[in-house]
């Protein structure tokens, strides 16, 4: 049995819980600068990229309220 191999992807997005919640910012990532969410995860999915989760989270300050999320994105191993 030939077992495919995979690399993995991850970053995460916060979002205003104080300022106006719902609103997304931009993450820090030098790729990501000056695009939407959308057109990022579009452009990794042209690269091979497959989202596999997006995992929300709380931080101390968001008291209790989701203050972003973890995206896990996977492709076979190059």
């Amino acid at each position: 049995m030939n077992k495919e191999n995979w690399e993995y992807y991850y970053f995460t997005q916060n979002i205003g819980v104080f300022e106006n919640p719902g609103v997304v910012y931009q993450k820090k990532l030098k790729e990501y600068e000056g695009k939407t969410l959308n057109e990022y995860t579009n452009e990794l999915g042209e690269k091979g990229w497959e989202m596999v989760n997006c995992v929300p989270y709380s931080t101390p300050y968001g008291f209790g309220n989701i203050t972003g999320f973890l995206f896990i994105f996977k492709r076979p191993k190059r």
